[in-house]
């Protein structure tokens, strides 16, 4: 069992660690005073990853997009979109904000279905499900056990991750406190979603 959890974690550590869709999405939360924009945003990543790895396990979507480019494309495309949007809103918000002398904290309902819906759109995501995880071995598992055993250690590793990166913002000093440090934190946050999403956008219509 200790073994198979370290082989488990091993694959998703790299995944976890990169920087992405839910690493922004939190220090954007956060930023702007959220406490538990960590909480929230693993929320929404987990469900998705629940949703992705199930999925994947049950109806055999592994196959259909491992060999049809056009879904691939597809997928892509869509999540690039989805980053894409919830960059220039996030930017739209923060230059919004900057004409207000308010220094309160600003709460972000939508932190948990942003997030879930950018994981389930994310290429990388649906990689590591549909090519990565049926090809670990050295495992007493198969099927929908090994899928579901990846994707708890999966979104254990990012409770801890995203928590981290959330206290981390929240302790910086002036973030909370002054409107342009948390204008200039925030509105790069925004800029690196757009620019992720216009990789993963230009990512997909390669591969087609």
């Amino acid at each position: 069992m200790v073994s198979a959890a370290i082989v488990l974690a091993s694959t998703a550590l790299p995944f976890v660690l990169s920087p992405g869709a839910s690493f922004t999405i939190t220090i954007n939360g956060a930023a702007n005073g959220d406490r538990w924009s960590g909480l929230k945003v693993w929320t929404g990543t987990a469900l998705g990853i629940l949703l992705l790895a199930f999925a994947t396990a049950q109806t055999g979507l592994s196959v259909m997009v491992a060999n049809d480019p056009l879904i691939r494309t597809i997928v892509g495309a869509v999540g690039g979109i989805v980053l894409v949007l919830f960059g220039l809103l996030t930017i739209i918000k923060e230059l919004r904000q900057a004409r207000s002398s308010s220094l309160q904290p600003r709460q972000q309902p939508r932190l948990v279905l942003w997030s879930f819906l950018a994981l389930v759109t994310n290429v990388k995501a649906l990689s590591l499900y549909v090519l990565v995880v049926p090809t670990i071995s050295g495992l007493a598992l198969d099927g929908l056990s090994q899928y579901m055993s990846f994707a708890v250690v999966h979104i254990l590793m990012l409770l801890a991750w995203l928590g981290l990166i959330a206290m981390a913002v929240g302790i910086i000093p002036g973030v909370a406190s002054s409107r342009v440090t948390r204008f200039f934190l925030s509105a790069l946050a925004g800029a690196v979603m757009v620019a992720l999403g216009i990789q993963a956008i230009v990512g997909a219509f390669r591969v087609a």
